[in-house]
């Protein structure tokens, strides 16, 4: 997890799984190893845009953490042993919160798909709709680490709702908004790589903010910072490893580069 290898993980989950399975003792505990299992196969599917795929397994995942806390309140009663019962307690307290966090995935992914298909506004709002359940698990996790983590999912949603609700209304201070929340973003991030990006993110949303003003008013000098933004945008996303995201950003400068000529 701490490395994104989420296709390992869900290996490794998955023979977790099969052996409690096939332990007497232990068998309720095999759909919380499904569960996390799919979680991450869904994750792999996200990192790779691949929405659509991504959304199924997140409520896959979220219907296999039902079953978790449903195998783990029948089998509490029915435990003796003090350490295990309080690890069972645990468990199922935390199958609440994956629960959620995995309608929070679902509403981001959702949001995805109606970005691409160019519905801005009903975007807008299931980031929004992400964001709450994000800062929602964020008030419930006592570790602060956890706490940092989901303010900053809840960050990032927060700044895309923000990025494409400036499309939606066609109004540039959205993005305004957006670029500070990646900043913000880039300070709760505990790796560099993913600092880098939101620090990407931020210049891009910039340089929207300033193509959208000079599209609306023809100021050269607008023309000029959204090149200069953009051309920054595109090393960050270069420099996190992110070549799609460079070449966007390449390809938004010669449009502006175009309006303006």
């Amino acid at each position: 997890h701490q490395r994104q290898e989420y296709n390992l993980a869900e290996e490794h989950f998955d023979k977790a799984a099969s052996l409690h399975k096939s332990l007497k003792r232990w068998n309720y505990l095999a759909p919380n190893y499904a569960a996390w299992a799919k979680l991450d196969d869904a994750e792999e599917l996200s990192r790779k845009e691949n929405s659509e795929e991504a959304l199924q397994a997140f409520e896959t995942a979220s219907t296999l953490f039902e079953e978790t806390k449903k195998s783990l309140d029948n089998q509490l009663p029915m435990i003796e042993d003090d350490e295990e019962k309080r690890m069972a307690e645990e468990m199922l307290n935390a199958t609440d919160l994956r629960h959620q966090y995995c309608a929070g995935r679902v509403a981001v992914e959702e949001a995805k798909i109606f970005d691409k298909k160019g519905d801005h506004s009903e975007s807008s709002e299931k980031y929004s709709s992400a964001a709450e359940i994000f800062q929602g698990i964020r008030e419930t996790v006592e570790s602060e680490r956890e706490k940092k983590e989901f303010n900053l999912i809840a960050t990032l949603s927060q700044a895309w709702a923000k990025m494409t609700l400036a499309e939606a209304e066609e109004d540039p201070s959205p993005y305004a908004e957006a670029s500070q929340l990646f900043e913000k973003a880039k300070e709760l991030s505990s790796n560099e790589k993913a600092k880098t990006l939101a620090l990407g993110h931020s210049r891009f949303c910039r340089a929207l903010e300033a193509g959208m003003g000079f599209s609306d008013t023809g100021d050269e000098k607008l023309h000029d910072i959204a090149v200069q933004q953009l051309e920054s945008a595109a090393k960050y996303y270069v420099k996190a490893g992110y070549q799609s995201a460079s070449e966007y950003a390449r390809a938004t400068e010669l449009l502006q580069i175009g309006r303006a000529s």
